[in-house]
């Protein structure tokens, strides 16, 4: 049975912040984020639109978190741009110890991986900043603001590392 760690209410206020750059468009062009994945090692997304805008612009995520909704409404899944297709239970406002396990091991299967959530993906962000090569982006979309482009450095990596720390999630099981 998997671990539930919760976000607590202080948590989500601070969560509303971006882990990284903010772009704010509503469908972003390649030369919105060209920028950004010039340099980096590998790219990963969260969310349906957020990974449907990728593809759209030629960008295909390496990992691809989605849960085939969008602001609650069902949704049909992002155009068909994976390998390897992970699926996993995660309940709203949690990020499950499954869920972190589904992350992991998709470093490990062809690319690009499409981690289908059942429940919520949303915070799922987290544990992918903290488990991603430094020099990688992880882009995940900032509800009516736009696109957010996380650069993961160690610094990142420390921060999303420090907030699962704070909902009782332990490096040593995952």
């Amino acid at each position: 049975m998997a671990k539930l760690y919760r976000i607590t209410r202080e948590l989500r206020r601070r969560l509303k912040r971006p882990l990284g750059t903010l772009i704010e468009v509503e469908q972003p062009t390649i030369d919105d984020v060209n920028p950004l994945i010039a340099e980096s090692t590998m790219m990963a997304s969260v969310g349906d639109a957020t990974t449907e805008n990728l593809i759209r612009i030629g960008v295909i995520p390496a990992i691809q978190i989605v849960d085939g909704r969008e602001k609650r409404e069902a949704r049909k899944l992002p155009k068909e741009a994976q390998k390897s297709i992970l699926k996993v239970k995660n309940p709203a406002g949690t990020i499950s110890s499954d869920a972190i396990t589904a992350i992991e091991k998709s470093f490990s299967l062809p690319q690009p991986v499409r981690i289908l959530v059942y429940g919520e993906e949303d915070l799922l962000a987290i544990p992918l900043v903290a488990m991603c090569p430094e020099g990688s982006v992880v882009f995940y979309g900032q509800p009516k603001k736009g696109l957010v482009a996380v650069k993961v450095d160690s610094r990142k990596k420390k921060r999303a590392l420090s907030i699962l720390k704070e909902i009782g999630a332990k490096k040593k099981t995952w």
